[in-house]
């Protein structure tokens, strides 16, 4: 058995709104020389398959734009979604992916057998059931699924400074964050039939969908942290390794493979591997102007200089961790990136929707820096009533 975990984020560009972290951690019984070639098969063969188990109508209208092109349930989440087309198809990948995961029906298929290998039985195979209570129905459902997701609170009593509500200021412009409704524009039936049969699929073949978590890091706090001295790569990288970390307990006793994107250009990232996972040794295999990759050996118990390192959950077999460019093919990363993409554009729904409420007529944005700037041009008089700091809403760089 192998863990395999992907990383993506969405967000590290634009001025406004969050940074968003997403990683997925999938179990695949292979070993790890063989495990990522078996995972993109087996979740080739599960989208393919799936189709036929669905539902006539739900199939119709769940995977389909409007020019009738069938989208993929999993990609890069800048094939699924551009400059605002196709976010039923994004929310729909992400959606189907926390159902996997968040199944409090797992034996609704029952198993003669588990495994992708020759002579194992599969399946009993059934119809996939309608599970609606397995889609996160409002954001703070969302939240206990995925992780922090929404902004940091702070004490506005302790901080000295409030908004006209009373509200701390850098989470005025997110109040309406805990009152958005799932899903936003998916059908919630597609979503579980197509996770019920893509569990079927994945069980038999010895692939499972383990965990997927966020953490999106608002204005505020990202220029806090700026404040503190770290940069931006820096921001990005800590962030994703903790994730990463935080995921590998889910099977410390199993190698594992972590495929992350490349951080604002860095090459050279054994020491926040390091610091991440415990390593006294961390070996450099590979730092390439396309890949950066690097090997932490099994320890019999963690390392106790490290401060990041859990004592009580040593590495008890190999972890293999890569940034590459261009990863995002991969499907553990794939998810990741359609995940953090779907917190971030449901952040700014929220920011616009409040925004717009204060200033009718405010045209929304979606925070990348020339669209950021006009925004705030047109929004500083709604801005300077709210009492909103520009280092609670304007990320520096």
């Amino acid at each position: 058995m192998t863990l395999i975990i992907g990383t993506d984020e969405a967000g590290y560009g634009p001025n406004l709104g969050p940074l968003v972290v997403a990683a997925t951690a999938w179990r695949v019984e292979a070993t790890p020389a063989n495990a990522a070639v078996y995972l993109e098969t087996a979740v080739a063969a599960a989208q393919r398959d799936t189709e036929a188990l669905w539902p006539e109508k739900i199939r119709q209208r769940g995977n389909r734009r409007a020019s009738g092109r069938t989208v993929p349930l999993w990609a890069d989440s800048k094939h699924i979604y551009r400059a605002g087309a196709g976010f039923c198809a994004l929310e729909q990948g992400v959606l189907v992916a926390l159902s996997l995961v968040n199944d409090p029906d797992a034996d609704t298929f029952a198993h003669a057998g588990h495994g992708g290998h020759a002579g194992h039985a599969g399946p009993v195979i059934r119809s996939p059931v309608n599970q609606t209570n397995t889609v996160p129905r409002q954001w703070p459902s969302l939240e206990a699924a995925l992780g922090q997701i929404g902004p940091e609170i702070a004490d506005c009593r302790t901080s000295g400074v409030a908004s006209e509500s009373g509200r701390d200021p850098s989470t005025t412009q997110w109040a309406l964050l805990p009152t958005l409704c799932l899903p936003h524009q998916a059908d919630a039936d597609a979503c579980c039939a197509r996770a019920a049969g893509m569990r079927m699929i994945l069980d038999a073949l010895g692939v499972s969908l383990v965990a997927v978590a966020c953490r999106a890091i608002y204005p505020a706090e990202f220029n806090a942290l700026l404040r503190q001295g770290l940069n931006k790569s820096d921001i990005l990288s800590r962030t994703t390794l903790a994730l990463a970390a935080s995921l590998r307990t889910k099977a410390n006793a199993e190698p594992a493979l972590i495929w992350c994107d490349r951080h604002g250009g860095r090459k050279h990232y054994s020491a926040l591997v390091a610091q991440h996972f415990g390593g006294t040794l961390v070996q450099t295999l590979a730092e390439t102007p396309a890949r950066s990759a690097y090997r932490v050996p099994a320890q019999a118990k963690a390392d106790p200089t490290h401060a990041k390192a859990d004592l009580n959950q040593a590495q008890a077999a190999n972890l293999d961790i890569e940034f590459n460019v261009g990863g995002e093919s991969q499907v553990p990363v794939a998810v990741a990136s359609m995940t953090a993409k779907y917190i971030r554009e449901l952040a700014m729904h929220a920011f616009n929707a409040f925004w717009s409420s204060r200033s009718p007529g405010l045209n929304p944005t979606a925070g990348y820096p020339a669209d950021a700037l006009r925004w705030r041009c047109d929004a500083r008089d709604a801005i300077a009533q709210a009492g909103v700091r520009d280092k609670d809403l304007w990320r520096s760089v």
